[in-house]
């Protein structure tokens, strides 16, 4: 029988990820992925992290949810290169093993293990790198993370490529690790080279303005107010490092425009968010499968505002998203994202408060559907609906955000006084104006003693002793209109048209100037004339028998 032997331990290889050296790589066949820790991917400048839905499970049973996966990672091993795909956690480095090598990229570099003679092989098309492992520095055992089994991937693709923001880890690589071997991919040495920070051109700022920088050498420039002092400059530079997301930090930045011009052959998106005193929406277009955005804004809510339920806020934030991209929405399909479920059923409630309901009806006149959408998806509207503006007396400052329909302002008055109120207030309640002199004070009592008062209408009577009711001028149009131009009315003569308003009981003191010019300016009158002798019928005789 075969002596017994101990426990070998753990083994770790040194290898260089993405260009940075790795002196202990943890090679471990009970992991089905690679993982790598957050702040060891940060100092690895990998263009994109793709987004994940897979949950991870520890061997303590403890559940991690990756920040993303980070594809086609170079790895250099001895003078082999490998491209491997790693798991970005949120978990402390260890010092000792900073990484974990799983099983598919010990399956993809052809790892031989002989424990026995403590040797591991890789071959890759005829090349082996060996390593001797009892004369390597053997980890510790790594008991929290040598064990990582895959619970749950759920990868939807449409998901992934609808993703807005792309987490973006960047530092420099060390080019002097990838040049000592001749034999590397020219494809993975590309990607590679293309890891290295875009140079920007620094335009002139105004005085209050200046740039700060997010790495060192001058790299990933930022705009920040030029009154900061160097503590409150310190400390906004860390928060935008542990915020890359948010900022959207890519290298896209650089190489394309930030917002484009719509194309209206395609629908329109709205991302919508709110918090407790701001609302923040983005407008935007997905092109060639990817978000392109057009438009920005936000805006602080208003003490009543403040005080809305969150279904209230998030409705509001789509009104106030809306009315501000008015112009692009009218007559364009839209799709509007928001993270709460509700409002997709308040579109078709009818027993919800008269405020919504008037919202409802305000979206009436777009083209609109609502869909969910985690606010972890959405982080560029979240991050605007926490923005707020002090009042500074510019012109959009303190406004409050309009969730009023347009049809319900009055926008002008039209005010005039009918020409009997001072007789109809002397006989209602003998009020006589201030500013009548003794005659006018005479004339009103005389004029008085023709009218009655019988609340609320006042009668006059005319000449004839019969007593018509008082109307104002803009009533005895509308009374000559129907009167004369109706189907009933006939376009009836000056005079008979005069008639038929009296016989209906109705006074004025210009209706008979007003009739007459009625009469003359009516097209129709005008074009037929009137009746001539071309008009009469011919007066044949006739003959009896």
């Amino acid at each position: 029988m075969p002596t017994k032997l101990g426990d070998p331990g753990s083994f770790s290889i040194p290898c260089v990820v993405g260009g940075v050296p790795i002196s202990r790589a943890l090679c471990d066949l009970g992991a089905s992925v690679s993982v790598i820790p957050l702040k060891v991917a940060r100092r690895i400048d990998i263009q994109n992290l793709v987004p994940t839905s897979m949950t991870l499970q520890l061997a303590d049973r403890s559940v991690k949810h990756p920040m993303g996966v980070l594809e086609d990672v170079p790895v250099k091993v001895g003078k082999l290169l490998i491209s491997a795909d790693f798991v970005v956690l949120d978990i402390p480095e260890n010092s000792h093993t900073p990484i974990i090598l799983g099983r598919p990229f010990l399956a993809t570099g052809g790892v031989l293990i002989d424990v026995n003679n403590g040797r591991l092989t890789f071959q890759i098309e005829g090349n082996n790198v060996e390593f001797n492992l009892p004369n390597l520095m053997k980890g510790p055992n790594m008991e929290r993370l040598s064990t990582i089994e895959l619970i749950d991937e759920v990868v939807h693709e449409v998901a992934r490529e609808e993703a807005e923001m792309e987490e973006v880890f960047q530092i420099s690589l060390h080019d002097e690790a990838m040049k000592e071997d001749h034999e590397v991919d020219e494809e993975l040495l590309k990607k590679v080279e293309g890891f290295l920070p875009p140079k920007v051109q620094l335009k002139p700022l105004p005085p209050s303005l200046k740039y700060a920088f997010l790495d060192e050498g001058e790299a990933y420039p930022v705009i920040v107010n030029a009154n900061l002092s160097e503590s409150q400059e310190k400390k906004l530079l860390e928060i935008l490092k542990s915020h890359r997301g948010a900022l959207g930090l890519k290298r896209a930045l650089v190489t394309a425009p930030i917002i484009r011009a719509p194309d209206w052959n395609l629908p329109f998106e709205i991302m919508c968010d709110t918090s407790d005193f701001a609302v923040g929406a983005v407008l935007g277009q997905m092109v060639d499968r990817k978000h392109h955005v057009i438009y920005y804004t936000s805006k602080t809510l208003d003490q009543t505002q403040c005080g809305y339920s969150t279904t209230d806020k998030e409705m509001l934030a789509i009104i106030h998203a809306v009315e501000k991209f008015r112009q692009y929405l009218v007559g364009s399909k839209v799709v509007v994202y928001s993270d709460h479920t509700a409002l997709r059923q308040l579109m078709v409630r009818k027993d919800a408060k008269p405020r919504l309901l008037r919202w409802v009806l305000l979206l009436q006149e777009f083209d609109l559907e609502i869909k969910d959408k985690p606010g972890s998806e959405n982080l560029v509207a979240d991050h605007l609906s926490r923005l707020t503006k002090e009042s500074r007396g510019d012109k959009d400052d303190g406004v409050p955000i309009d969730d009023w329909l347009p049809d319900d302002y009055i926008l002008a008055i039209t005010h005039s006084t009918p020409w009997y109120a001072n007789i109809a207030n002397f006989l209602s309640s003998s009020f006589i104006p201030e500013e009548f002199d003794n005659q006018a004070r005479k004339k009103l009592r005389y004029e008085s003693k023709r009218y009655v008062w019988e609340d609320p209408y006042l009668y006059r009577r005319c000449n004839d002793g019969i007593y018509r009711r008082c109307v104002s001028q803009e009533e005895g149009r509308a009374i000559l209109q129907a009167c004369h131009a109706t189907t009933y009315g006939g376009h009836l003569s000056t005079s008979r048209t005069q008639a038929r308003v009296l016989h209906c009981g109705f006074y004025w003191p210009s209706l008979f100037k007003d009739a007459y010019a009625m009469v003359h300016s009516c097209d129709s009158c005008q074009r037929r004339g009137n009746i001539g002798r071309r008009d009469e019928m011919p007066l044949n005789n006739i003959f009896e028998v």
